[in-house]
């Protein structure tokens, strides 16, 4: 792992994340730069203080629900190498836990769709619409170009406390930087198993595509 940084950030959790965290860095020592949010603030927050510690060319954000292969960091930075209008990076995105639910099942047939066909077109115009919070990576100076603006985003008037994904994405199209789809960069992450969590979810996403959606 030389030449990587890996930031670790707890945002205020209150289960027993702050405890593997410290196991992950008693195993690997300096390689792990461990942080507690002072309470939880959100995952905006708590990306933007990764951002101001990390001082590499590339970032690459994971949630922690997530897990990504062996190549993935390989894969999701070699966009960045042959192609300087690159300004981020959208993952490849499968459910992890969809040998048994149903619902989890459903949506890793969706999201193959979703990134396999949509995203995939998307990347070949330079402009595919979100990067996944489950995996994405930026390039630092279009990050810092827009940071203090990106944290501090409201709508109509009030902070804006999701879709920090699809938010990012949209500033650093702006600035004239490409947007690609990596294929051979996997990431599986947990999806709900039950409807309620399930709406919730998409009620959250789509509420930021509105916004998102307005400022594209």
């Amino acid at each position: 792992l030389a030449g990587y940084e890996i930031i670790v950030i707890d945002d205020g959790s209150k289960d027993d994340t702050w405890t593997w965290i410290k196991k992950a860095k008693e195993e690997l020592g300096d390689r792990v730069m461990a942080y507690q949010q002072p309470r939880n603030m959100g995952k905006r927050h708590a990306l933007h203080r990764g951002f101001q510690l990390g001082t590499g060319e590339i970032f690459i954000t994971v949630d922690s629900d997530s897990i990504v292969k062996k190549d993935t960091i390989r894969n999701m930075t070699s966009p960045f190498v042959v192609n300087k209008k690159c300004g981020g990076v959208a993952g490849n995105v499968r459910v992890l836990n969809n040998q048994k639910e149903l619902i989890p099942r459903m949506l890793n047939v969706n999201f193959v769709f979703s990134f396999e066909f949509v995203r995939s077109a998307q990347s070949m115009l330079g402009s595919v619409m979100c990067t996944p919070g489950a995996l994405a990576a930026y390039r630092r100076e279009q990050v810092m170009n827009c940071l203090d603006e990106w944290v501090n985003q409201t709508f109509m008037g009030r902070p804006s406390d999701i879709g920090e994904d699809r938010a990012m994405t949209n500033m650093i199209l702006k600035q004239g930087y490409h947007i690609l789809f990596q294929r051979n960069a996997y990431v599986y992450t947990n999806i709900p198993k039950r409807y309620k969590n399930l709406y919730k979810m998409f009620i959250r996403w789509e509420r930021s595509n509105v916004r998102e959606n307005i400022m594209m």
